[in-house]
């Protein structure tokens, strides 16, 4: 799992790759993903989502775990609450919602197989492995190659915000190597969004996508629950 990376992202952020629309809204979405999706702020809300007409949503509990809900065609949608962090579909009509405040949103499509996915990545749900578990998940229920998968990671909240314990310090450099851990005036700060770089490109994710924008230094744009203790959230979508 420890090996080495040049960068912070696979692809460079620049305005050819992401864009800003829904002025009023303030929506990224990625020039690379060609089904509608987008990385909300706090000002797009349910409203705005549903004004967009993309379908049926389905959100996720979100526990902090590594449990991935498929959905075939013609699978029933389970009753809620779904116990899951991540969902992966071959159905149309359905928006994958991913709710963050510092957490990353990771969105994905295979464009030669016409599946989307989405994942609530936190720190204890990397460390599980909910990026690997997705992946077996889409090759065992849909025959997708991770090599074939375009990735994009939303906001999140960065290294200069995210002071973690001697605890934490221990197991992410025991997993991904000491390169994950930012020191500062004595305090240990983790590279979240390295530790999802590793990850995915462990598992054979080639194309990724990452938004460099941080949700805790960036109080006019988002929620941070680390900033505020905020239990309002930004609403990351996916849809076929």
């Amino acid at each position: 799992m420890q090996k080495q990376g040049s960068g912070r992202s696979s692809q460079p952020l620049c305005q050819r790759t992401w864009r800003n629309y829904l002025k009023g809204s303030r929506l990224f979405s990625l020039e690379a993903l060609k089904v509608p999706h987008g990385f909300g702020t706090k000002y797009f809300g349910y409203r705005e989502l549903e004004g967009l007409k993309l379908g049926r949503i389905l959100e996720l509990e979100q526990v902090h775990g590594k449990d991935v809900l498929v959905l075939r065609k013609g699978d029933p949608i389970p009753p809620p609450p779904l116990p899951y962090d991540g969902v992966l579909t071959d159905r149309k009509g359905l928006v994958l919602v991913i709710r963050t405040a510092d957490c990353a949103p990771v969105l994905l499509w295979d464009p030669k197989k016409e599946i989307i996915g989405a994942l609530h990545c936190g720190w204890r749900g990397i460390l599980a492995g909910i990026i690997g578990e997705a992946i077996k998940a889409l090759q065992k229920a849909f025959d997708s190659s991770p090599q074939d998968l375009i990735v994009a990671i939303g906001p999140m909240i960065c290294k200069d915000c995210y002071q973690i314990g001697l605890d934490l310090v221990q197991k992410f450099t025991e997993k991904y190597g000491p390169e994950v851990i930012y020191h500062e005036n004595g305090q240990n700060f983790l590279r979240l969004n390295e530790c999802i770089r590793k990850e995915a490109q462990h598992y054979g994710i080639k194309d990724l996508h990452f938004l460099d924008l941080c949700t805790c230094c960036n109080e006019h744009l988002f929620y941070s629950y680390r900033r505020s203790s905020t239990s309002l959230r930004q609403l990351n979508f996916i849809a076929l």
